[in-house]
């Protein structure tokens, strides 16, 4: 009997999501005149450079003529270029893990120093081949609208009981 409260208890209760209203002021870290690239829900494609951003506009810089976007018409805000980071970190580990397998088989004092340097070497290797590769950081994409029946709380779990 405890069980069966315990699960109609649990299933009549229900969550309901906030939605959190975006400013321009969230998106941080993104320097002037850096070259950008927008998506509006229009499903038009800007690239330009980063003029100027406000709580309500974004103002890009397109072909030498300032452009004015309201935030609520952008999907989807990225920049040019993305770290190198992810790059090295993966050629240290595979090149470190690499020696740390292959060089065990050589003097045993020399082993630790023969895997640092391997994975110094693949930081390096991997650094150089994630700069050659263009990319884009996505800085901010917008929330899902919730259709009509988002709007209605619904419950969490539901329970049918057939005889």
């Amino acid at each position: 009997m405890r069980y069966i409260t315990t699960l109609v208890v649990v299933a009549s209760i229900t969550g309901v999501a906030h939605a959190q209203e975006f400013n321009g002021a969230q998106v941080v870290g993104v320097p002037r005149l850096v070259r950008v690239f927008v998506e509006t829900k229009a499903g038009e494609h800007l690239t330009g450079r980063l003029l100027r951003l406000d709580q309500h506009t974004l103002t890009l810089l397109v072909d030498a003529k300032p452009v004015d976007l309201p935030f609520e018409g952008v999907e989807r805000l990225q920049t040019a270029g993305d770290s190198v980071r992810n790059g090295a970190r993966i050629g240290a580990l595979a090149f470190g893990l690499w020696c740390a397998y292959i060089c065990r088989q050589t003097v045993p004092g020399i082993w630790p120093y023969a895997v640092v340097t391997n994975a110094l070497v693949g930081a390096a290797v991997g650094a150089g081949i994630d700069a050659a590769i263009p990319g884009w950081t996505t800085v901010y994409v917008a929330p899902d609208q919730p259709g009509p029946a988002a709007a209605a709380p619904r419950p969490l779990a539901q329970l049918k009981v057939r005889f």
